[in-house]
């Protein structure tokens, strides 16, 4: 790597970390909510020697968080203590610059120099990523994850070698154990091998081949968790929180003891964890089988309308207040220019449209995931927005050389 992009990344680095620390080290170490909470009392349970436990309303739940974030924090908390809040947002700022790093040779890969300063630049300004540091919840470890992943696949060029393909099914199955959308990523990862580079892969068995790979790591990956699981329950499981999940976005709302937090309180309350995560499944597929015509045409577009207007539109709020540099938030800024690059991307960059396949799954997939089965919440939305930082940059890039030939032209018309 040249000498030059070197400085430039510690240029990136160095603003982005000092804009970080001095966010965390001014905000409350009061935690912001109830998730923030549960984190933490996880993390706490496992340095008590309770083991790998989340303790509410007098139940235990035993796999209601994936493992990845809880024992990142245990690990922090076992040198600086259970109460310091302060020292795990300190740590997280340092995941988070080298996060604007990865942005930033993420966009030097794809579109050049120019691109990627602006990349890196806005990134460690960026307010969102910044406010995210701060918090003790598993989206800036899963944005590091994330963009490794993407790195990892753009260094896959001609002749894609056994270490890759191993370090990358390592990282998406870290990425599930920190937060469990990424595998809506891995049925689009055969696509993103045989569209990225045909050459190689027009036989069939090498891409079957160099798939399995990635799974089997995936799987090996993610083992000790679930065997971990199936000792305590006997039964092959994740984590338990997705029936509960899925039910609150998508329960009758025209009831109110149709809620998650009534139903806990009352129906469920005597219910083991995995019983109560069936419950809720059971009680939602009855709702969508007993009255289709309602959940299919009122609650589900509802429910998208709804998601894709926060996806847009609903600001991050907090009781800690908002971090520096508002000018670089996500509307009116990163959304509508990100939007536009976007576009430039298809239209002035289709030449190397087989180099971004994987970043435009990657995004499609994540903002299904958001859109269609949850919300479209700042800490959702999140995952992408580090990829529209980049088409943003490729916006201001664009329209900064249209200004300048503009200007150029007439300077010349002028003079003649």
């Amino acid at each position: 790597m040249r000498k030059k992009c070197i400085w430039i990344m510690l240029f990136i680095f160095i603003i982005a970390l000092l804009l970080r620390i001095q966010y965390v080290l001014t905000v409350s170490t009061v935690m912001a909510g109830k998730y923030e909470d549960n984190y933490k009392n996880v993390a706490a349970n496992l340095i008590d020697g309770k083991g790998y436990a989340m303790f509410w309303k007098g139940k235990v739940y035993h796999a209601y968080y994936p493992p990845a974030y809880p024992l990142f924090l245990a690990g922090i908390f076992a040198i600086t203590g259970a109460d310091s809040y302060r020292g795990v947002r300190i740590i997280q700022s340092f995941i988070g610059a080298i996060s604007c790093i990865l942005i930033y040779i993420i966009a030097l890969k794809l579109y050049g120099e120019y691109v990627a300063i602006i990349s890196g630049i806005i990134s460690s300004l960026y307010n969102g990523l910044i406010f995210f540091n701060g918090i003790l919840m598993p989206a800036t470890l899963y944005i590091f994850l994330s963009l490794l992943m993407i790195l990892v696949f753009l260094r896959i060029k001609d002749n894609p070698n056994m270490r890759a393909l191993i370090i990358l099914g390592i990282l998406i199955g870290t990425a599930m154990l920190t937060r469990t959308q990424v595998v809506f990523f891995i049925p689009f990862i055969p696509g993103c091998l045989m569209l990225a580079y045909p050459n190689i892969y027009s036989r069939k068995m090498l891409l079957i081949r160099d798939f399995s790979i990635i799974l089997i790591f995936v799987v090996l990956t993610i083992c000790p968790w679930i065997f971990r699981n199936f000792i305590i329950y006997e039964k092959f499981v994740f984590d338990s929180r997705g029936g509960a999940a899925f039910y609150c976005h998508f329960y009758d709302y025209r009831h109110k003891n149709n809620h998650k937090d009534n139903i806990r309180a009352t129906v469920a309350r005597n219910l083991s964890e995995l019983e109560e995560e069936s419950y809720f499944y059971n009680r939602l597929f009855s709702l969508m089988k007993n009255e289709p015509r309602w959940f299919f045409l009122n609650r589900l577009p509802r429910n998208i309308s709804r998601n894709v207007y926060d996806f847009i539109f609903k600001k991050q709020r907090t009781k800690f207040g908002n971090p520096v540099i508002p000018l670089f938030s996500w509307l009116p800024f990163i959304m509508p220019l990100g939007l536009v690059g976007f576009v430039l991307s298809l239209y002035k960059y289709h030449y190397q449209w087989r180099k971004t396949i994987t970043l435009y799954l990657y995004i499609f997939s994540q903002i299904f995931f958001v859109v269609f089965l949850l919300k479209g919440y700042p800490r959702f939305r999140l995952l992408v927005e580090p990829f529209f930082i980049i088409f943003a940059a490729l916006s201001i890039q664009w329209i900064f050389k249209l200004i300048k030939d503009r200007l150029k032209a007439w300077s010349y018309n002028k003079k003649a």
